[in-house]
């Protein structure tokens, strides 16, 4: 996919200056390699489709600080792009929808999150909403395509069970003081989590410490999803815009905090109900009319 579209840049007439290869992180969250990082921060615009997301590290960070305009599609298929798929989107309408929520996010300090699936969790907001846009006309832009979310960061505060998608495949995480201290199922992709979160021997009990924090809560907005979920729902970065609350553990400095993890993984529960201390955001999905005060 990367080199297709390296390819047709060329053929549009567009400078496509360069094309590299690196092996693959990790996780989602980890940083790429300093070459990488590097060359990120020399040219003007970076479209990124990796296998892990890199949005969320110190090299993305550093380099929309330093003017880069940057696209981040972890997994992109032909199918995003092609027929009614989520990239063909009037990104107009998810633009608006994310400012919104961005905005509720925003005038709220902690949400209360729950869904049919077992997830009952509330978190404590830190640092500002952020929403997601299909927008890189100016420098230092940043999107995370396809788009469609608005999110905020998360303290290390935080109570619950929370159930969500994991790569398509339901896992359940216990939440004590912030942090995930136990997962709950014993599938394919909780017992990855569980690695990732626990028994990863080649770092130290700091670093999985860090993984294990509350990081976001993301509320997706691309309505393009909602017609047929299970199809988006198998890669993290379709599974998070599809109308309903993502929450994330790890690195959370993105959105101001100071957790500077070496991981960022998302967990996807579609249809929630999602509640401000201002009132309710969500309902099975479906954004709510804001209460007037």
């Amino acid at each position: 996919m990367a080199y297709y579209i390296y390819q047709r840049a060329q053929e549009l007439g567009y400078n496509a200056v360069s094309f590299h290869r690196f092996p693959a992180t990790f996780a989602h969250g980890a940083e790429p390699p300093t070459y990488i990082a590097e060359a990120m921060q020399e040219h003007d615009m970076n479209i990124l489709l990796t296998w892990d997301s890199i949005s969320h590290t110190k090299a993305r960070r550093e380099a929309s600080a330093a003017g880069a305009r940057i696209m981040t599609s972890p997994e992109l298929t032909a199918a995003m792009m092609e027929n009614s798929g989520p990239l063909t989107k009037d990104y107009s309408h998810v633009n608006a929808r994310s400012k919104e929520i961005a905005q509720r996010l925003d005038e709220a300090q902690w949400a209360q999150i729950w869904s049919s699936n077992g997830t009952k969790l509330i978190v404590y907001f830190e640092g500002e909403a952020h929403p997601d846009l299909a927008d890189l006309s100016q420098p230092g832009t940043f999107a995370n395509l396809p788009a469609g979310e608005g999110s905020i960061g998360l303290t290390y505060r935080g109570e619950g069970v929370l159930v969500g998608l994991y790569e398509g495949e339901q896992v359940k995480v216990q939440v004590v003081d912030g942090y995930a201290t136990q997962v709950l199922t014993d599938t394919t992709m909780s017992q990855r989590l569980h690695e990732e979160l626990f028994e990863d021997n080649t770092v130290t009990e700091e670093t999985l410490h860090k993984r294990r924090q509350l990081a976001e809560l993301g509320i997706g907005t691309n309505t393009a999803l909602e017609n047929n979920p299970e199809q988006w729902a198998q890669q993290t970065i379709t599974a998070e815009k599809i109308p309903g609350a993502h929450i994330a553990f790890g690195n959370n400095e993105s959105y101001g905090g100071d957790n500077d993890a070496d991981y960022h993984q998302d967990l996807v529960v579609i249809g929630a109900n999602v509640d401000l201390d201002r009132g309710p955001l969500l309902r099975n999905g479906v954004l709510t009319e804001p209460e007037e005060t």
